[in-house]
C-alpha cells in the first residue's frame, strides 16, 4: 500500500484523494476532538506523529508512506510527481546543530541524544517536511519512540511555540535515514 498522511488545518485537500500512483490519503484535521486543546504546537509534526501511532498495526513493512502539509504546493510545486519519484518533495536546505541559517536556538543534538536519533553534520531536510519513508523504517523503532516524541511535541515550549515544529523538520531525515 501507499498511504499519504496529510497535516491540514484548514485547507482544501481535495489534491490528495486526486492523486495519481495510488495513494491512500490519511488526513489529520488539527483542531479534532483528538488533537490536544491546550497545544501550541499548531504543527505538522504532532500531526505525523498522531498518525503514525494511530497506523502502527496498519502500516506493513513493505508499504511506502509520505507525509505532508495541507498544502505542499507553496513548498513545492511538483509535488504530485516528487511524490513518486522521490524521497522528499520540495526545496531541500541544511543546517547545523542550532538549526542556522534559519534558526538559531534548537540543539538537534540534544534531541538525537535523548531519542537515540543517529546525529549528522549537516542536518538535512525538506521545506515544509514532506518526505516519504517505508514502513519497515517506521517500525525500525518502538511505537513507544513515536508516541514520546509526540508528547514532545504537544508540550509548549517557553521560546518559540513552533520550536518543536523546527526540530522536527529537521530530524525526519535522520528519523527515517533519509538521505540528500
Amino acid at each position: 500500500m501507499k498511504y499519504l498522511i496529510v497535516a491540514r488545518h484548514k485547507e482544501n485537500v481535495d489534491w490528495a484523494y486526486n492523486l495519481s500512483g495510488g495513494w491512500q490519503p490519511i488526513i489529520y484535521h488539527a483542531g479534532s476532538s483528538d488533537h490536544q486543546p491546550n497545544s501550541t504546537c499548531g504543527c505538522e509534526a504532532f500531526s505525523y506523529l498522531q498518525e503514525i501511532c494511530r497506523q502502527w498495526d496498519m502500516i506493513d513493512d513493505g508499504d511506502e508512506v509520505a507525509f505532508s502539509q495541507g498544502d505542499p504546493f507553496p513548498h513545492c510545486t511538483n509535488f504530485s510527481v516528487d511524490i513518486e519519484t522521490k524521497q522528499y518533495m520540495g526545496r531541500l536546505h541544511s543546517c547545523g546543530n542550532c538549526g542556522l541559517p534559519h534558526c538559531t536556538y534548537l540543539n538537534l543534538d540534544a534531541y538525537c541524544g535523548t531519542f537515540d536519533i543517529p546525529r549528522s553534520s549537516p542536518y538535512w531536510f525538506s521545506e515544509g517536511a514532506h518526505f516519504k519513508t517505508t514502513g519497515a523504517k517506521i517500525h525500525s523503532h518502538p511505537k513507544s519512540f513515536y508516541e514520546a516524541l509526540r508528547q514532545l511535541v504537544n508540550t509548549p515550549h517557553s521560546r518559540d511555540p513552533k520550536h518543536h515544529a523546527m526540530t522536527m523538520e529537521r530530524l525526519w531525515f535522520n528519523i527515517f535515514d533519509i538521505k540528500p
